[in-house]
């Protein structure tokens, strides 16, 4: 079931050209995530009345990890929270990626579609896959290619 819950901004920085990484502290039932899903992150401000949904990029039971593009008004205000800022999140949304056993595994992602690969890949390494490689695409600067 969906809900939406305080999260208090613990990072909010720029990671490349108009791309930022926002680290999120999570109260303490906050629902677990599978890779591939995303959150809405409820901007402050009043006349924005529409939440902006974001990949999640990595979700430990502290903390959750989005990676996003400035794109519009909504976002650059986004940009501009600072470290202890309150946002409202919802529990994660949508179906996800679903780990399997496989052999060799190949992540395709580009743009803000890398982050969600940077979780699924944490994820099928803690399930013993010892083979995955990565392909990924950026409009200029390349950013969580470590």
């Amino acid at each position: 079931m969906n809900k939406v819950v305080e999260a208090t901004i613990k990072e909010n920085s720029a990671i490349a050209d108009g791309v930022f990484k926002m680290c999120l502290e999570l109260p303490d039932d906050y629902s677990c995530s599978e890779p591939g899903q995303f959150i809405n992150v409820y901007p402050n401000e009043k006349e924005f009345m529409l939440p902006r949904p974001i990949s999640i990029c990595d979700h430990t039971p502290e903390l959750i990890t989005l990676v996003y593009a400035v794109v519009g008004k909504g976002t650059k205000l986004m940009s501009e929270y600072k470290s202890g800022t309150e946002v409202r999140i919802s529990t994660p949304l949508g179906k996800g990626f679903g780990i399997e056993s496989a052999g060799d595994c190949l992540l395709i992602g580009g743009g803000v579609g890398v982050p969600p690969m940077l979780y699924l890949a944490k994820k099928l390494s803690q399930t013993g896959q010892t083979n995955i490689r990565a392909v990924l695409g950026f409009r200029s600067q390349p950013f969580l290619a470590d």
